[in-house]
């Protein structure tokens, strides 16, 4: 059996299933990452968290930063269909 992984919900004695959640370096692997112009992995994708069009989805732990994976492929469909037309797409 595996087992998931809980994260205990604020104010609450609540545990609740935490996401898939992946490193600043795991998260540019997965995306194949460039990094940009020369920065370290860090730099790159704090880059794209400061998108104000397609942040690339985070959460803040602490002061440690998480990529939440199930996210991925809809910010990589949004990210291509913005970089083809400069619309926004709606979410979906």
């Amino acid at each position: 059996m595996t087992e998931c992984l809980h994260i205990l919900r604020s104010g609450s004695d609540e545990l609740i299933p935490a996401p898939d959640l992946m490193t600043a370096e795991e998260c540019a692997r997965y995306l194949r990452l460039d990094l940009i112009e020369g920065n370290s992995i860090e730099k790159s994708l704090a880059y794209l968290r400061s998108n104000k069009l397609n942040p690339i989805p985070y959460l803040q732990i602490g002061q440690r930063i998480r990529y939440i994976s199930k996210d991925m492929p809809n910010w990589i469909d949004r990210k291509q269909k913005l970089d083809k037309t400069g619309i926004i797409p709606r979410n979906e």
